[in-house]
């Protein structure tokens, strides 16, 4: 497992068990096997097939599912796109928009 405090500049693809406490000023997209707790901020979120992502921090722009299984605990100021997979939003998540 693999854990990241600091600042990543640019996009981050996550292939791995990555537990993300700090803030990526691009898109982050998660690929198959990739398993996700994001606790800190993001641009973009991208799900692909066969990954899982537990959203407990903040993206500031979309989230899309395009197959894998994202549970929304957080925030999420952009839009809500699942075109595939398992999308869940708890009682107490914001979401802006959802598509």
């Amino acid at each position: 497992m693999r854990t990241e405090n600091g600042t990543v500049d640019g996009d981050l693809i996550v292939t791995e068990l990555l537990t993300l406490n700090g803030l990526v000023t691009g898109t982050v997209i998660v690929k198959a096997g990739g398993i996700l707790t994001l606790n800190g901020m993001v641009s973009n979120l991208i799900v692909q097939n066969g990954a899982d992502v537990s959203l407990r921090g903040t993206v500031r722009g979309d989230a899309t599912n395009e197959g894998g299984k994202l549970e929304v605990l957080g925030v999420i100021s952009g839009v809500l796109v699942t075109t595939s997979g398992e999308t869940s939003v708890s009682p107490g998540a914001v979401v802006r928009n959802r598509a």
